[in-house]
């Protein structure tokens, strides 16, 4: 049987149809042209604030970092004594001084992005660097005196150059600390952390290399913090000024025209300082490859419609039945039956042809489902790894450090208790084993964690444990716990000046486990209306996500906070009697 002559069918078709086809074929590609522009926006405005999301939360722990490097200041009571009494003797002062400086370049040592720190009091003004300072000079900056004015507890000031310290003249972002009570334009006793701005630049460049997003950071006068432009002068341009505005509207994102291009801005606001960090994408940029796309979808399109007028001419008998097997099929398909298989479909080579790549296409999207699920197990993999990883340097620096002097001060018993705390810290964060483990190991674990502390501060906090018994073979998510110990104590417990208390509780509640964990600290501020805040914390916000991951949105952390009061925050598991989960 000969068989028919496709190529001049073809032609014939393509003659016939196309003025028919041009048409739809047009407003199709159109359609498609805008809802492609739409969702492309849409995913780059989400991978911005995504990207916006990370740098905040960097340069908050950045921040937070040089905060906790300055608690000696605070909580060390042999450096009080030295800052408070005046000195009896010009020996004792020069030897106090030492003392000062020692403190202040352990405080700059710590942290590469701190340029200088220094300490100005009634009786010493000291600075870590061994060039000359002219402390005089620098009182008169405009910033400090607003400081002093305005009696602030803490202070983020603009961009300014240093040139008080002999040699130096970098530009620098000042933290200052008041340490004593002061108020109007008297000197308070303050400590001046100076972040190099160059610092921020580089810290910031690795997340934003390769792609043409722009950042700006402005303080809340709307005074430029950071700048794309490596040679813009540390003052608002018009631009920048019309910039700012739109930023400290409130909007979280806009469209922008910065210098003649079109700009998507997202927003977001620090805690910490309250500065505006935004990223702006360049709209064009982001629609070229969608207007190259426009044109090859054209041209499958017009393939596409040859190919069904080919079809629709060459439809008989012959064909019916395995259309509408392969209609059947589909349809199947539609209704998520991806395990299905087209058997061999007699007719014509098109048929044929469509029924092979029908089955193709269902074994490409089978294996694109096994390998998207192996991804997601390799990233919740990843996430226990990165957060076994999460020990602070600084926490293992101070416990060992402690253990130093106690070997000086103390009997072994103790150090021998230390140690073996730290040990049981370190094996089970570094056990290579199932994400699952019982509640009587999580609960180990965070005493261990708690012992340390405790070992470092004494008696500043107690902790009482309520946990049943009957709950301690259970299972549970691993590393829940102790991050949210963590947070209890070092934000809500340690800044207190009294005697805190931390309460851990792991009780039954009908089906569910319910967990407890309460401070009496300082407390935290709510928006109005609000219930559970925004977990800017890297610790909750991963043990929040796993909570959800793997027992739904209703197993999230929930939590209450008043200023002075404390914080509670609780959330609930069902019952586990397994690691295989």
């Amino acid at each position: 049987m000969k068989k028919p002559n496709f190529h001049t069918l073809f032609a014939r078709l393509l003659t016939a149809f196309a003025l028919l086809g041009l048409v739809p074929l047009f407003f199709v590609n159109q359609l498609w042209y805008h809802n492609t522009r739409s969702i492309v926006y849409q995913n780059e405005l989400d991978s911005s604030i995504s990207l916006l999301n990370q740098l905040n939360i960097r340069l908050e722990n950045a921040l937070n970092t040089i905060n906790v490097n300055t608690y000696p200041f605070i909580f060390d009571s042999h450096l009080q004594e030295v800052l408070n009494i005046a000195p009896v003797s010009e020996a004792v002062r020069m030897h106090n001084e030492s003392v000062l400086k020692d403190s202040l370049v352990q405080i700059r040592e710590n942290n590469s992005m701190i340029s200088s720190v220094s300490y100005i009091g009634p009786y010493y003004q000291v600075c870590s660097v061994n060039s000359a300072i002219d402390f005089g000079k620098f009182r008169q900056q405009d910033w400090y005196q607003h400081f002093l004015e305005y009696g602030k507890k803490e202070f983020f000031s603009p961009v300014y150059v240093n040139d008080y310290i002999e040699r130096r003249g970098t530009h620098v972002i000042g933290w200052i600390r008041r340490l004593s009570a002061g108020s109007g334009v008297q000197q308070p006793s303050s400590l001046l952390v100076e972040i190099s701005h160059s610092s921020i630049a580089s810290f910031l460049q690795p997340a934003i290399e390769g792609n043409s997003n722009r950042v700006f950071i402005f303080d809340s006068n709307g005074n430029p913090i950071f700048h794309p432009d490596e040679n813009h002068p540390f003052i608002s341009s018009d631009e920048d000024r019309r910039l700012f505005e739109r930023i400290s509207s409130g909007s979280s994102s806009f469209d922008f025209r910065y210098e003649g291009k079109p700009y998507i801005v997202t927003v977001s606001r620090m805690a910490t300082t309250d500065w505006y960090l935004a990223i702006a994408v360049d709209t064009a940029t982001l629609l070229s490859s969608t207007r190259a796309a426009s044109h090859q979808v054209t041209m499958i399109t017009l393939l596409v419609l040859a190919g069904l007028i080919f079809c629709a001419w060459m439809i008989s008998r012959l064909i019916t039945r395995p259309v509408f097997q392969l209609a059947s099929a589909m349809k199947q398909v539609e209704d998520n039956r991806l395990d299905i298989t087209l058997p061999p479909l007699r007719g014509y080579e098109e048929i044929s042809v469509l029924s092979n790549g029908f089955n193709n296409m269902l074994a490409h999207i089978r294996r694109l489902l096994t390998d998207i699920r192996k991804e997601e197990e390799e990233k919740r993999e990843a996430e226990l790894k990165m957060l076994q990883a999460q020990i602070n340097p600084h926490f293992l620096y101070n416990t060992l450090n402690v253990i130093r002097w106690r070997a000086v001060m103390h009997n072994e018993q103790i150090i021998s208790k230390m140690v073996l705390s730290l040990i049981r810290l370190l094996e089970f964060s570094g056990q290579k084993t199932a994400e699952f483990v019982t509640i009587e190991k999580e609960v180990e674990h965070a005493k261990s964690y708690v012992e340390l502390i405790q070992y470092q501060y004494g008696d500043k906090f107690t902790v009482d444990y309520q946990i049943s018994s009957q709950l301690l073979s259970c299972y549970t998510i691993k590393f829940i716990l102790q991050p949210l110990i963590e947070n209890a104590i070092f934000h809500g417990l340690i800044p207190m000046e009294d005697i805190g208390q931390l309460y851990v509780s792991i009780q039954p509640d009908a089906d569910k486990i319910h967990f407890t964990i309460y401070d009496n600290g300082v407390g935290m501020e709510f928006p109005k209306g609000g219930y559970t805040p925004a977990f800017r914390g890297l610790g909750l916000s991963n043990v929040n996500e796993r909570l959800c991951r793997h027992f739904g949105k209703e197993a999230g952390l929930r939590i209450q906070s008043r200023i002075n009061e404390g914080t509670r925050i609780d959330f609930e598991i069902p019952f586990v009697f397994s690691n295989d989960t």
